[in-house]
């Protein structure tokens, strides 16, 4: 953490800056994932091959990356780390669960939206597996 912006070091290690800071995280991450059910949905104009090359699983014997996979398989981790109970109602600090995903739990409005884009791509992952690229 930069300590040497203006006024910042009495907000260092607060229980404010914590917070806000794993809000950020959880933010950059919902929109991380969104864009990129954006660009699969609604590709653009002259990047289309690389975007298939980077996300698709049909690309992969094209050396493509394939990193659609890992992005589901991250936001399912996610899912379900947000979704776990608690077993004797305690507080859990959610930042201590961070994944490699770089976000721990997410609040209930950000598991909403991160549900729906799982489920979006999903279902690009699922067609694309089934169509093995032909429709790329």
């Amino acid at each position: 953490m930069l300590t040497d912006e203006a006024g910042f070091s009495i907000y260092q290690n607060t229980p404010e800056a914590h917070l806000n800071s794993l809000l950020y995280s959880e933010k950059a991450y919902i929109l991380a994932r969104g864009f990129i059910k954006r660009v699969l949905t609604r590709p653009v104009s002259g990047f289309e091959e690389e975007i298939r090359w980077l996300y698709l699983p049909s690309y992969e014997k094209r050396s493509g990356l394939g990193l659609l996979r890992k992005v589901v398989a991250g936001m399912k981790s996610v899912v379900g780390r947000s979704e776990r109970r608690i077993d004797d109602d305690r507080e859990v600090d959610v930042g201590a669960e961070v994944g490699t995903e770089g976000v721990g739990r997410v609040s209930a409005g950000a598991l909403v939206l991160l549900r729906r884009h799982l489920g979006a791509l999903e279902e690009i992952l699922v067609g694309d597996l089934e169509s093995g690229g032909e429709s790329c």
